[in-house]
């Protein structure tokens, strides 16, 4: 299958980690995958170091502007994350013109519906990730909490299909929205591949983070896999 993947993040961090290790899923089960976002990276690739060119420093300038976001006043805020579906519809529209996806998969973001509403327009299916919900508490609390809701249920009511990282996740959803597109829960996890605890000495492995002779604790998280 040809897919289209589709993020409003930066690839970076913990949401890059999320999303290399589902397009590396993807094309490893042999499906091509495109991925389309503001700031045209791929997490799959390695980081290339900047340097002092223009051309980089014209784009270390547009990410400083983007971090002043942090410090915008929540209205404001908001207002982008609105905005941003004028720039999602060109952006998706112009992959498109090149590509013919067998269904568009797309990270979730709050206020975000141009991606669903095009998709359902050129009737392309399209799986939704939900990994973040206006339902839930958040560091950076809601303004427009109620505005956000109408979106997000809408968006879940007309996607092809849903993709929760959690049961609470999933509960949450159909306790407070009404007639949701089918849904599976595929929780978080780990690449065995690269984790396995086989393939390392514990004491080597605490040395190299200077915990020698410390005890180090983790933690599961218990998960349950259904449809809904």
């Amino acid at each position: 299958m040809n897919i289209l993947y589709h993020h409003r993040t930066r690839g970076k961090g913990a949401e890059g980690a999320h999303i290399k290790g589902i397009v590396t899923a993807f094309r490893k089960l042999g499906h091509q995958v495109t991925l389309s976002s503001i700031h045209n990276v791929d997490p799959t690739k390695p980081v290339i170091k900047e340097t002092t060119t223009p051309t980089e420093n014209k784009k270390s300038i547009k990410h400083k502007i983007l971090e002043l976001t942090k410090y915008m006043p929540e209205f404001v805020f908001e207002a982008l994350e609105l905005l941003y579906n004028i720039i999602a519809l060109r952006q998706v529209r112009k992959t498109l013109k090149n590509h013919t996806p067998t269904f568009i998969y797309e990270r979730y973001s709050l206020f975000l519906f141009a991606t669903v509403w095009y998709a359902k327009k050129c009737n392309i299916p399209i799986v939704l990730e939900v990994n973040d919900s206006a339902l839930v508490e958040r560091v950076r609390h809601l303004l427009f909490k109620k505005f956000a809701c109408k979106i997000e249920q809408w968006t879940f009511q007309n996607a092809t299909g849903l993709v929760f990282i959690s049961g609470y996740f999933q509960t949450l959803a159909q306790n407070n929205y009404q007639n949701l597109a089918p849904s599976v829960i595929s929780p978080n996890a780990a690449d065995t591949e690269v984790f396995n605890p086989n393939n390392y000495n514990s004491d080597d492995a605490k040395a190299s983070f200077g915990l020698s002779g410390k005890v180090v604790c983790g933690f599961l998280v218990p998960f349950t896999i259904g449809t809904g």
